[in-house]
């Protein structure tokens, strides 16, 4: 017998005994078997099949590497241990997001004041971004999305993103407007009084005369430590260093 995937898996009399089933794959192949239990809804099933090939793997290692004599009394308490602890560490990371997102909330931008949030994101094809504008109740003006041309590289799709949102934010003929980022280093870069000559401090130096022409404006970091800037008169920056996002007082010069 030939010591395939799902030969190792799925069809050994060591496998059969731990999944408790004689014909696990049912005629499919083992990327069908997980694509077929990750993509439904039931978890147990996910935290089973985890801990039955991580107990499988290793086990198989110890037996042909070390020689070990295993029973499969053993290898069915160390699946329950690995599914109980994988399911508790799965709850307790949901709770913390849970309570991450109830803290770090979004927050309205001040009267006749709207706010741009944009973001890009990485795909196998390709980099894309999108852009939300909302005013200073919550109500969405303008929204924007669509492919960027740059390398698929994530703090130059940040910036590329920031760019092409700056550019499409000018024909919108608003005199203030925030906008907002989660990319720590662009936000930083972007401050920076150093000279950068590569091609990203030159596509950030854009950025820089663009949210200049736009006129008034502020930009800001909307994760719990961000770097704000105000600008009250063209060409003219304030510098503020937040450590929080519920401080957030206007700063002048």
């Amino acid at each position: 017998m030939s010591e395939t995937i799902e030969h190792i898996f799925c069809e050994c009399i060591w496998a059969r005994r731990l999944w408790g089933e004689d014909d696990v794959l049912q005629g499919r192949c083992m990327q069908s078997l997980m694509e077929s239990v990750l993509s439904r809804s039931n978890r147990e099933r996910a935290f089973k099949l985890a801990a039955i090939i991580w107990t499988i793997w290793i086990a198989r290692n110890e037996i042909i590497w070390r020689q070990a004599s295993l029973s499969i009394e053993s290898l069915r308490g160390q699946v329950e241990r690995l599914r109980i602890m994988w399911k508790d560490a799965f709850i307790t990371d949901r709770q913390r997001v849970v309570v991450q997102a109830c803290v770090s909330r979004w927050i309205l931008p001040p009267h006749s004041t709207l706010k741009c949030n944009v973001d890009a994101a990485l795909f196998e094809d390709g980099v894309g971004s999108g852009a939300v504008v909302r005013d200073h109740d919550g109500h969405v003006v303008a929204v924007r999305s669509g492919k960027i041309v740059c390398d698929r590289d994530p703090f130059m799709a940040e910036v590329v993103a920031a760019k092409e949102t700056l550019v499409w934010l000018t024909g919108l003929q608003r005199c203030r407007i925030i906008l907002e980022s989660d990319c720590l280093n662009f936000c930083n870069a972007f401050n920076s009084r150093l000279v950068d000559y590569s091609y990203v401090g030159l596509v950030i130096k854009q950025c820089v005369l663009l949210a200049r022409d736009i006129g008034t404006s502020k930009s800001n970091m909307s994760r719990e430590q961000r770097t704000e800037w105000l600008m009250n008169l063209p060409g003219q920056l304030v510098l503020r260093l937040s450590q929080s996002q519920e401080n957030s007082e206007p700063s002048g010069s």
